[in-house]
């Protein structure tokens, strides 16, 4: 099994980090451990502005060439880094996904990006890379067809989110074991280690504002929109 999306390596940057914002303006909120200095910080969904545009596809094909993306994958093929255009990809495919493996890097090669390159850019590189993997346009969930039940679309708020990062729904790509495994999270009474009734309204406080009903817990906020959180709490329920 090859390695997934390492996304866009590269050893070293060349061209002008033109425009590129300090460090702490960067978008923040793909979690991939608990241990951080202070306080929990609500985790940020993202989503690609540019998804579809041929033009920011085209400025994120110079941009792949440009950050020496292609110095460690190719054209996509794969060279030191892995290929971006088969369907390994251990990271995940999805924008967001292709987003904070360059902002953050990953483990083992794939230096992290953040304060080099702007947010711009990085959708840009993301979109391109998404195009040449050959992947199908995502779209929000607010706007999916009528035909797709609330549970499959809270199955893709879950998998797109940062719920993957700590959880296990086994059946899915979902396999972390840093939280509870939630494969048969509809059969419990309690949530929250036992503090909590199991009911929706309890569960979707747990969700955005966890520390409110537990202080101190080690589950992070998620910040969601409206039918986001509903879709993903009627997936939750139907896990039996």
């Amino acid at each position: 099994m090859g390695l997934a999306l390492l996304t866009v390596g590269g050893c070293s940057i060349t061209g002008p980090a033109a425009s590129v914002p300090p460090p702490g303006n960067m978008v923040e909120g793909n979690r991939q451990s608990l241990l951080q200095p202070g306080p929990l910080r609500p985790v940020r969904l993202v989503r690609n502005p540019v998804a579809g545009d041929a033009q920011a596809i085209q400025d994120g094909k110079r941009l792949f060439n440009q950050f020496n993306c292609s110095g460690c994958h190719g054209a996509g093929g794969g060279a030191i880094g892995p290929a971006l255009i088969d369907d390994q990809w251990i990271y995940g495919n999805s924008a967001a996904n292709i987003f904070w493996s360059i902002i953050e890097g990953r483990p083992a090669g794939m230096p992290a990006f953040g304060g080099k390159i702007s947010e711009d850019q990085t959708w840009k590189i993301a979109a391109f890379v998404r195009s040449i993997a050959n992947l199908p346009e995502e779209v929000p969930t607010g706007e999916e067809s009528r035909g797709e039940s609330d549970v499959e679309k809270g199955k893709k708020v879950f998998l797109r989110g940062s719920c993957v990062m700590c959880h296990t729904v086994r059946g899915t790509v979902s396999l972390s074991r840093v939280g509870p495994d939630l494969t048969h999270f509809a059969s419990r009474t309690r949530i929250a280690a036992g503090t909590l009734p199991n009911t929706r309204g309890n569960l979707a406080g747990w969700i955005l504002n966890p520390q409110n009903l537990k202080p101190g817990t080690q589950m992070p906020a998620t910040q969601l929109e409206g039918q986001e959180l509903h879709a993903l709490l009627t997936f939750l329920e139907s896990l039996k």
